[in-house]
């Protein structure tokens, strides 16, 4: 930005080659007071004008952010408690099918499971330690049988 000259020579109508290149030209050094406040109050008037607009969208801007972190925060919050709704479902379905395969819940139903001599039920892993003529027990439902495997 130039930096604005002023000239005022003294109570003449005479015209100085200054005049002419100078930003303002004044007849008298108070004339070129009042052409000097007129300047500082429209530059003051600008910065404050400036500084209100700023202010405004600054304002207008924290508002936006405020919003936008608030729906952040309810989508952050709504996905993490539904998440955590599906964990607990899926839990509570795993455990409920780890329950249905449970021997005692399978001879409820009417299938039958083998015990070995100790009482606990055998699995596929350990079926393999019958051999032909061991006698085991079947359980079915609320009673048990002695069995031979042949």
């Amino acid at each position: 930005m130039p930096i604005p000259v002023i000239v005022a020579v003294g109570h003449t109508a005479d015209k100085y080659i200054l005049d002419e290149i100078s930003k303002f030209s004044a007849k008298t050094p108070t004339d070129a007071g009042y052409i000097l406040i007129e300047l500082i109050d429209r530059y003051h008037n600008d910065i404050k004008s400036f500084y209100e607009e700023s202010l405004l969208y600054g304002n207008k801007r924290l508002e936006y952010y405020k919003t936008d972190l608030k729906l952040t925060y309810a989508s952050i919050f709504d996905n993490t408690k539904n998440r955590i709704q599906n964990l607990k479902t899926d839990i509570k379905n795993f455990y409920e099918n780890i329950i249905s395969f449970s021997p005692d819940h399978l001879v409820k139903y009417g299938y039958w499971v083998f015990l070995g001599d100790d009482g606990n039920y055998l699995t596929r892993q350990n079926i393999e330690w019958f051999k032909p003529w061991d006698i085991t027990n079947i359980k079915v439902y609320d009673k048990e049988f002695k069995v031979e495997i042949k």
